[in-house]
C-alpha cells in the first residue's frame, strides 16, 4: 500500500519531465504564430541574407518613373498616348531591347491617340510588354475578370500581369511567377522582364534590405 503513492509520484514526475516541455513549446509556437512574430523573424533573416548576397546592379534594367516633377512639367493626366509613343521612340534610339509599361491601357483614348501609340508599338524594334490586371467582377460576385489593353495596342505586344499580393504588413515579400484568371495564367511582369521560370502558379521571394 505504501508503494502505490511512490510509483504514482514517479510516474507523474516522468510525465512532467517528458511531455510538459513539449506542451509548453507547442503553446509558445501557437502564441508566436498568432502574434505574427515568426514572420517578422523570417523577414529579418531574409533581409540579412539579401545583404550578405548583395551584388552591384548590372545597369541592364532602367526604371523610367512618372514622378511629381514630370506631372508638373507636362501639366496633364492621364497623358495623351502620343507621349508614350514618343517614349518608345526615344528608348529604341537609346538601344533598349525590351520595354515594359506599368500603365493601364484597358480603356480607349481618342481614336487618333490610340493609333499613334499603336503605330509606335508596331514600329518598335524592342519588344513591348503591356500590363494586365485582374479584379472582381462586382462586389457581389467572387469571380475575377481580367482587364486587358485595348485590342489596337495589344496586337503587337506581350502581355504580363502586374497584380501583387502584399503580406499582412502591407509589404511585398513574395511575388508570383504568374497570375491565374479563370483558365488563363499570365506571366508576372517581373518574371517576364527577367526571363524567369515557367512555374507560373508558384512564387519567389522579394527581399530588400532597409
Amino acid at each position: 500500500m505504501v508503494l502505490k503513492p511512490v510509483f504514482f509520484s514517479i510516474g507523474a514526475t516522468a510525465f512532467r519531465l517528458t511531455f510538459l516541455p513539449w506542451f509548453l513549446a507547442l503553446m509558445a509556437g501557437f502564441a508566436l504564430v498568432f502574434a505574427d512574430f515568426g514572420n517578422e523573424v523570417e523577414q529579418k533573416l531574409g533581409n540579412l541574407r539579401a545583404g550578405i548576397l548583395h551584388k552591384p546592379a548590372s545597369g541592364d534594367l532602367v526604371v523610367v518613373e512618372i514622378d511629381a516633377k514630370s506631372l508638373n512639367k507636362l501639366n496633364q493626366w492621364p497623358y495623351p498616348r502620343e507621349y508614350y509613343a514618343q517614349a518608345l521612340e526615344k528608348l529604341n534610339e537609346a538601344g533598349a531591347t525590351q520595354i515594359a509599361f506599368d500603365i493601364d491601357f484597358s480603356s480607349r483614348s481618342s481614336e487618333i491617340q490610340d493609333q499613334i501609340f499603336a503605330n509606335a508599338i508596331e514600329q518598335s524594334k524592342a519588344s513591348v510588354i503591356l500590363p494586365t490586371f485582374r479584379q472582381r467582377g462586382s462586389t457581389l460576385q467572387p469571380q475575377f475578370v481580367e482587364s486587358l489593353p485595348i485590342a489596337a495596342l495589344r496586337k503587337n505586344t506581350f502581355l504580363a500581369s502586374v497584380d501583387m499580393l502584399p503580406d499582412s504588413r502591407g509589404q511585398l515579400t513574395r511575388y508570383r511567377y504568374g497570375t491565374p484568371t479563370g483558365s488563363t495564367v499570365r506571366p508576372s511582369m517581373a518574371s517576364m522582364i527577367a526571363g524567369g521560370s515557367r512555374r507560373r502558379r508558384s512564387k519567389f521571394c522579394n527581399r530588400s534590405v532597409h
